[in-house]
């Protein structure tokens, strides 16, 4: 079994379901994912 490993993730995507499955994917590889799902330019400054 694989260490946990921190990872930040900035995700642009317009369907919060592929983010969710893109999230789960990372997970089951053994990562830990820190992430931010933003849609819009301005939603990455807030």
């Amino acid at each position: 079994m694989k260490a946990d490993r921190d990872i930040r993730i900035l995700l642009n995507v317009d369907s919060e379901n592929d983010a969710l499955l893109f999230l789960n994917k990372i997970k089951s590889k053994g990562y830990n994912p820190k992430y931010k799902i933003v849609k819009t330019c301005k939603d990455v400054s807030d």
